[in-house]
């Protein structure tokens, strides 16, 4: 009797040995089938097979239920297939379902909050939409796919949201180009697309330094935006011009050209004649690493020089030429004492006489002239050649 009783207990532990053995193979086995089906599923939609992609996903979260990131992939496959063909919100619906699944497995993954937020947005339901951005913001303060994401998800609404929340996207598409001032081009683009308002690529330009101005100033000779830069600066008070996202940084900023101005009057000296040469400009590019010599300007940036104006000026002529690249001349800004007073494209490649109309400005200033749409791709460059310029005078 002993003996059957030791038998049974040996058996009974080889069977329980052997359910443990099963059970520890299925909880290994079914997360790295899930993982295999996930791949297939991205195979599949690289290869514009929908139906095919949607069961894979499915069977993924099927294995393996306890992934967030399987829900949340799913919920990114039906949100971006709800967008073909115009909008269906029972499709939006399914992904936001899938997003809050996603939450609650893993409610401190800042990118599920974003992704909900998304959808949010797609429903025009705006007030929950800045709720999940924040909530997702707030995760992750620092990352530059946070910061991108809700930046170009709140542009698009830019129109249906308050100054609060408006704030909130400018500093976070600034966030975006100051921490990866390489990539600024995408987020300026995604708010010029949105809103088509110069002075809103501004304010990301002030939120985003102290890398955001030159990375708009590339970013608009890039993509031709001067005459909207223009029309926008026009647009401001004359004593405002220079102001910026907020009066902190505004008066900072002013302080610092007017120190820079002072410094050049200071270090230039003037024409005797009130005739600049092209040995009187000097300058360099927006980063400072190349110097322009005798008013030649191979990349962009800004040339300064000392000129007496007279009180009754009524122009400055610049006798300029260019080289023309991808299409586009050279296109100039003109400025006294760091006020715009002009810009023009230079389209010529001979020398050329070009004037600026001038109101006011009489005694010594610092004429600048910024060049802003350099171009090279290896066959073209474009180029911006400044030799004289001089003071005209009304009546003459």
């Amino acid at each position: 009797m002993a003996k059957i009783t030791g038998l049974i207990k040996r058996a009974a532990i080889s069977l329980i040995l052997i359910a443990v053995f099963c059970l520890l193979a299925i909880a290994i086995v079914r997360p790295l089938l899930a993982g295999i089906k996930a791949s297939e599923a991205t195979a599949l939609i690289k290869q514009y097979k929908w139906a095919q992609a949607d069961e894979a996903l499915r069977r993924a979260i099927g294995l393996d239920p306890s992934n967030a990131s399987y829900y949340a992939k799913l919920g990114d496959f039906i949100f971006a297939q709800s967008s073909y063909g115009g909008y269906k919100e029972p499709a939006v619906r399914q992904a936001e379902k899938l997003y809050r699944s996603a939450i609650e497995l893993d409610p401190r993954e800042a990118e599920y909050w974003l992704k909900l937020g998304r959808a949010q947005v797609k429903r025009m339901e705006y007030i929950k939409a800045l709720e999940y951005f924040r909530k997702g913001y707030g995760l992750d303060p620092y990352g530059y796919n946070t910061a991108f994401y809700i930046g170009t998800a709140g542009i698009e609404v830019w129109k249906n949201i308050g100054d609060a929340d408006r704030n909130f996207i400018i500093g976070r598409l600034g966030d975006a180009v100051k921490t990866q001032p390489w990539n600024a081009d995408g987020v300026y683009m995604a708010a010029w697309r949105a809103t088509k308002d110069y002075g809103i690529l501004y304010r990301i330009s002030e939120a985003g330094m102290p890398y955001g101005r030159d990375a708009l100033l590339g970013f608009t000779g890039r993509y031709d935006l001067w005459r909207e830069r223009s029309k926008w600066w026009n647009a401001l008070p004359r004593s405002d011009a220079r102001l910026t996202a907020t009066p902190e940084t505004a008066k900072a900023l002013m302080e610092s050209e007017r120190r820079r101005i002072d410094g050049l009057k200071r270090s230039l000296k003037p024409a005797p004649d009130g005739t600049l040469s092209a040995s009187d400009w000097t300058g360099a590019t927006f980063d400072g690493k190349n110097i322009y010599r005798g008013g030649a300007m191979y990349w962009s940036g800004r040339m300064d020089a000392l000129i007496e104006n007279p009180p009754d000026i009524k122009a400055i002529k610049l006798r300029m030429k260019g080289q023309k690249a991808a299409g586009t001349w050279p296109y100039a800004v003109i400025e006294l004492d760091g006020e715009a007073v002009g810009e023009i494209y230079v389209d010529g490649e001979d020398w050329k006489e070009y004037e600026i109309k001038v109101s006011g400005y009489p005694g010594l200033r610092v004429l600048s002239v910024f060049f802003t749409n350099d171009y090279a791709d290896g066959k073209e460059d474009r180029n911006l050649y400044v030799d004289s310029a001089e003071v005209a005078r009304a009546g003459k």
